[in-house]
């Protein structure tokens, strides 16, 4: 039996949405596997000793009879007690489920693969150009893919020069979309149609991001995702969805909170109640729920605090939270010249990116136009619901496993003697 590290969190804005994903693969294992699931914390590893309980997870202060710092080294996993190391497993490979931060930007991929571990996502470069919506779009101009206009700047830039930027602005013209640079999930992103919106908008993805991205605005399109498994050099490009959306641009709460779907094809399977320790329950905002969680008792320390995001979903049911949960038509309805525009210019972007794992590439269609709007190297729910559902972790597994053979070897150049 393989051991695997499943490794969620991070510390970005999108870390529910991680544990939520996290959860989803977890409930995959039909015993496959030995998972060791850990939760990033403050840039420390968190061994979890039950199953995944989202809400357990997402306190602002981790119960220790719950969690256990670990760390890696040498292919290895180890638990951290005091100033000395215990191993408890040597380790197969890692299935990455964390959204933005340093958890999807490549560093994380870095420390494992320093580590000996292969990862399901194997390429840091690939990962670090795709988070960065700044080089992502140099990258697609480089390539000759199709994108928006833009030009982005940094909260220095705003500060200082805001006057030159607001004429820059103009002169690309309204509507325009405002990105935080390095921020997934549609968090801080807004949709200006007049300069009197501007400066809110700038400020929102600040936020998020000292490097703000500035792109022209599409008055009448579409939005389509299609989901890409790239290993061992074989490509395979899923079906194309078209997600609903409510406003001008696809909301976090599109993707996240809208609790239902259109499929022609159920590829999904209902994943069902995810477990917590002995007891299984589904999503609740019930405390006594989450006390069942943590084994404490009406007299214990109270002060853990729930996050906004779990706290406020009303779904109770884990399959029913997370990009897996977002409206959509899938297949989408599409002109067969465009279906094959768009997994055209997929293909060109996973294969010149030399990237390897699954991720979801999303576009924006206006008439006979496609546009490759971001590259989700670790997307939501990690782009399961494209894909059938009974052998999707025995191919992330598999996949992973066999990452370490990519690795060349480079001849040295000898000259000391």
């Amino acid at each position: 039996m393989k051991n695997i590290l499943l490794i969620f969190g991070g510390d970005s804005a999108e870390s529910e949405v991680s544990i939520l994903t996290a959860a989803q693969v977890e409930k995959m294992n039909n015993g496959n596997f030995k998972i060791f699931s850990l939760l990033v914390r403050n840039g420390k590893l968190y061994l979890c000793k039950d199953k995944i309980c989202p809400k357990v997870c997402a306190l602002d202060d981790l119960p220790k009879n719950k969690f256990k710092q670990v760390s890696v080294f040498d292919g290895c996993l180890y638990l951290v007690k005091k100033n000395s190391l215990t191993k408890l497993a040597k380790i197969d490979c890692a299935i990455l489920a964390c959204h933005g931060g340093y958890g999807e930007n490549g560093e994380l991929v870095s420390m494992l693969n320093l580590s000996g571990i292969p990862t399901s996502v194997g390429n840091a470069s690939a990962l670090m150009i795709s988070m960065d919506k700044t080089l992502s779009k140099s990258f697609f101009n480089e390539i000759g893919v199709n994108c928006l206009p833009g030009f982005w700047f940094d909260k220095i830039d705003w500060d200082n020069n805001k006057k030159v930027l607001i004429d820059k602005i103009n002169k690309l013209g309204f509507p325009i979309v405002v990105k935080p640079a390095r921020q997934g999930s549609s968090v801080g992103v807004s949709f200006v149609r007049s300069i009197n919106n501007l400066d809110d908008a700038v400020e929102l993805a600040i936020v998020y991001d000292d490097k703000v991205l500035i792109e022209s605005g599409l008055s009448d399109f579409r939005e389509f995702n299609v989901s890409v498994i790239s290993f061992n050099d074989k490509i395979v490009i899923s079906e194309i969805e078209e997600p609903v959306r409510e406003g001008a641009i696809l909301s976090f709460k599109d993707k996240y909170l809208s609790g239902g779907k259109t499929n022609k094809f159920d590829t999904s399977k209902k994943l069902g109640i995810f477990s917590c320790g002995k007891n299984d329950f589904d999503f609740v905002n019930s405390e006594n729920e989450i006390e069942k969680c943590l084994n404490i008792g009406e007299n214990a320390n109270k002060k853990h605090k729930k996050h906004v995001f779990l706290e406020r979903s009303k779904n109770t049911d884990i399959n029913k939270i997370g990009m897996s949960s977002a409206g959509r038509n899938f297949p989408a309805e599409l002109d067969g010249e465009l279906v094959k525009q768009i997994k055209s210019f997929a293909k060109l972007i996973v294969e010149k990116l030399e990237f390897y794992g699954v991720c979801r590439i999303d576009f924006l269609v206006s008439g006979d136009k496609v546009f490759v709007n971001e590259i989700n190297a670790i997307p939501g729910s990690l782009a399961f619901y494209f894909w059938n559902v009974d052998d999707f972790l025995d191919l992330l597994v598999c996949g992973a496993c066999s990452n370490n053979v990519r690795k060349k070897v480079v001849p040295v150049a000898k000259f000391l003697n």
